[in-house]
């Protein structure tokens, strides 16, 4: 489904190695891909020096955050090899019992899934070299259907301010359509499972830092995804 956007990748950018001379450790660890800064507030840009070398740089970023989301929703609602701690196999997967939030989850788990599939595609056609899923994350312990569900809609609040949060810096238009297209996702999957926890769905959500915010969503910056995600990737 993201043929045109591969397309644009193909032709219109570099085939440097992502991320060189960023500080991402060796064997592919994802903390370097968290380099963020707001992009806008209410649809303004705010100035301050690009985090990203390149729009190749803006797409490896997302890519490590839609790897901790499909790990999330694969330990809970399907199979995953890389639980981490906080989650097992044969613990994690049968704690959402109510059949209407499996057949909301269960769809999102497929969502995020294309999502990883479509960004390391693109990046390894435009001859970059993918950001490496993690072996193992550091989920906090979930035991119940609250905290599981809980702990999805914690990600999917990160996701919608950190695509925003980087939508500034894409040069690229068929790139930032892209974006926005799955920005736009993120926030269909944070406003359903607000629904279904009878959460405000434009606002009071499970991240520290407000990202729903009524009429406007809101970016999250460098510090906030650190302290929110950077326990979990082993910050």
């Amino acid at each position: 489904m993201h043929d045109q956007f591969l397309e644009i990748i193909r032709r219109e950018h570099s085939r440097r190695t992502l991320f060189k001379g960023a500080a991402i450790a060796a064997g592919g660890t994802a903390m370097a891909m968290l380099s963020l800064s707001p992009a806008f507030q209410a649809g303004v840009a705010f100035a301050q020096a690009a985090p990203f070398k390149n729009d190749l740089d803006v797409l490896n970023f997302a890519l490590t955050l839609e790897q901790l989301e499909a790990t999330l929703y694969n330990a809970l609602v399907g199979d995953s090899p890389n639980m981490g701690t906080g989650l097992t196999k044969t613990g994690s997967a049968g704690l959402i019992k109510n059949a209407n939030y499996l057949k909301y989850v269960t769809m999102f788990r497929e969502h995020e899934n294309q999502h990883v599939t479509a960004l390391t595609d693109a990046i390894s056609k435009a001859g970059g070299t993918p950001v490496t899923a993690k072996a193992k994350y550091n989920f906090p312990a979930v035991s119940d259907e609250a905290g599981a569900m809980g702990a999805l809609t914690l990600v999917e609040e990160v996701g919608v301010g950190a695509y925003q949060g980087a939508a500034g810096f894409i040069k690229d238009k068929g790139i930032l359509t892209t974006a926005v297209s799955i920005h736009g996702v993120e926030a269909e999957h944070t406003g359903s499972l607000h629904k279904l926890l009878g959460l405000d769905p434009t606002g009071d959500g499970k991240a520290p830092k407000q990202v729903l915010a009524g009429a406007f969503t809101k970016p999250l910056t460098y510090a906030d995804v650190i302290g929110i995600v950077g326990p979990i990737l082993g910050a």
